[in-house]
């Protein structure tokens, strides 16, 4: 059995396995940085470490809105890096027994891992191995050199 973390965007239920999850803060200020991809929002402050944070919304695909003081972030650690990513709602633990895995459904869809069936609906679980690679390719495609000038 895996236990995931549940949580919503845009009304919609998603997950990532617990796992990967360090933390969820409440929303706080993040720092924008100019000329990265627009689902690079800025980087915020957790505990004197500079964490990039991602906009789940953007990468999904759902209708952009302003960060909201309800909103969580999701402190999350891939095998390459911490990020964080904005959620508007942090549901629950919840242990899942079986999974659906996203090449039975989606098999172009990089960044699903699988579903879940809850008693609340199906689960959309995401590989965030997969999300921070994808990230990493926009960022390294839109600077082949490594670097910036904002």
């Amino acid at each position: 059995m895996e236990k995931i973390l549940i949580f919503t965007v845009h009304g919609v239920r998603h997950a990532f396995p617990l796992a990967n999850v360090e933390r969820i803060v409440t929303a706080v200020e993040i720092t924008p940085i100019s000329g990265t991809p627009a689902v690079l929002l800025g980087t915020i402050n957790v505990a004197g470490l500079v964490v990039p944070i991602l906009n789940l919304r953007k990468l999904l695909g759902y209708p952009d809105k302003e960060i909201e003081i309800s909103d969580h972030f999701i402190i999350a650690k891939s095998k390459e890096a911490v990020i964080a990513l904005v959620a508007d709602f942090v549901e629950n633990v919840q242990e899942v027994s079986s999974q659906i895995g996203a090449g039975e459904v989606l098999p172009h869809w990089d960044w699903v891992s699988g579903f879940a069936i809850t008693d609340q609906g199906t689960v959309t679980i995401h590989s965030l191995e997969r999300i921070v690679s994808s990230i990493d390719a926009q960022v390294r495609s839109a600077y082949p050199e490594g670097r910036f000038t904002p």
